[in-house]
């Protein structure tokens, strides 16, 4: 981080001293002086740092964002499986207890009813409530509370139970979506980073520095982005797994956030995940790099 930290202040630094000693060798100015003083005027402070990016960095952004998020899409489709199961194992408990405890204000319900001897017709009836606990006992598993055991396996024959095979696609449009958008703006962000630094060294080449912070800031750029995505998938995939008869949409599980915690509320645990985010995908790229160099250069000799 020391030597990343170095790195970036000396290109930012450093960048304006280099813009007018071009300016001095292509025109003809009078003094150092004039020449920055002639293009604070004309071009203001921002002049000092004209075309710090490649041209061809609209071409890398486009082409990376597309082919980074084709891949994205087609590997969410793959994954959507295995990432329901981890979020049932994730929140297995919570969900038991949630469930246990819905079956006893349902209980407590039928108690009161019997108590003031209301109409079976009535839209609420005991019959109405009985079959409401026996659907949330099935949908958990929950026989007369016997012991709670939560394991992938057992999370997958839930989800399979309750919900079919394409049960284990519950939530595969939003995931599309947030891997297409996440994957895209990954790769692109990590090429278009490394390619600015390729410009500012005035190098063939990028070295880890360089990569370990185009992936540090690709990680974290991905991650803004997304995670307002993210969390809505998250609270509808619990929605349905909590209550398999939920009739919530995407809509109404981003009304649902916004409602109880406002909008910032969709970056609620953003920090751990921004925190994890930078050191994780900057030693990413820094290994991929040097594996590529490695074997590139084994395969050449």
């Amino acid at each position: 981080m020391s030597a990343t930290s170095a790195a970036v202040s000396g290109v930012v630094t450093g960048y304006p001293f280099d813009s007018i000693k071009t300016r001095m060798q292509a025109y003809h100015y009078s003094s150092i002086i004039r020449c920055t003083k002639i293009t604070l005027r004309e071009e203001g402070f921002f002049g000092l740092y004209r075309d710090p990016a490649p041209k061809n960095l609209n071409y890398i952004l486009y082409s990376t964002f597309l082919s980074g998020g084709v891949s994205g899409a087609f590997v969410a489709v793959a994954t959507c499986p295995l990432e329901f199961v981890k979020i049932h194992m994730q929140l297995s408990r919570l969900i038991h207890k949630e469930q246990l405890e819905k079956i006893a204000r349902l209980k407590t319900e039928i108690s009161k009813k019997n108590a003031y001897d209301i109409p079976k017709s009535s839209p609420n009836s005991i019959s109405s409530l009985k079959k409401q606990i026996a659907a949330t006992e099935n949908s958990c598993g929950i026989k007369n509370n016997t012991e709670f055991k939560s394991s992938n396996i057992n999370s997958a024959k839930n989800i399979i139970q309750n919900r079919g095979l394409i049960g284990l696609y519950t939530g595969i449009n939003i995931h599309v979506v947030r891997d297409f958008l996440g994957t895209g703006i990954y790769f692109s962000t990590y090429e278009a980073t490394k390619e600015i630094f390729r410009k500012l060294s005035k190098s063939e080449n990028t070295g880890p520095i360089a990569h370990s912070l185009a992936g540090g800031c690709c990680g974290i750029f991905a991650w803004l982005i997304i995670f307002p995505i993210d969390l809505v998938k998250s609270v509808y995939q619990k929605n349905l797994l909590t209550d398999p008869t939920s009739s919530r949409n995407y809509l109404k599980c981003f009304n649902q956030i916004k409602n109880t915690y406002g909008i910032k509320g969709f970056y609620r645990g953003i920090g751990v995940t921004l925190f994890r985010a930078f050191p994780l995908h900057a030693l990413n790229f820094t290994v991929y790099e040097y594996m590529r160099e490695k074997i590139s250069h084994y395969y050449k000799n």
